[in-house]
């Protein structure tokens, strides 16, 4: 995948039947497929496990102060994760992120 760029779709027909990945440009507020790259600076926020024809989706969101990150989330430097909350990130369990 090129840098930057992160798996928005998948076509299971696609490729002669093997199946295709969709690739867009990482921008703030896309959902993306399980096990696409996350960029620098982003953290994924929520996730749908219907999502991506079926293989699971996850929210990518520009970092900032006070966002809450889902499991294996990046922590970009300069942040820190702190609180707990187990019913976010669509109920997998969210921590909220600060400026370190």
């Amino acid at each position: 995948i090129v840098s930057g760029y992160v798996i928005t779709n998948h076509n299971t027909s696609g490729c002669s039947g093997i199946g295709s990945w969709y690739h867009q440009r990482a921008r703030d507020g896309i959902w993306t497929c399980s096990g696409s790259p996350i960029v620098s600076g982003y953290v994924i926020t929520n996730h749908n496990t219907s999502g991506c024809s079926g293989i699971g989706s996850w929210y990518h969101q520009l970092v900032r102060n006070g966002i809450w990150t889902c499991p294996y989330s990046p922590i970009p430097a300069g942040y820190r994760s702190t609180t707990y909350n187990a019913t976010g990130c669509s109920g997998l369990g969210a921590w909220l992120t600060v400026r370190a």
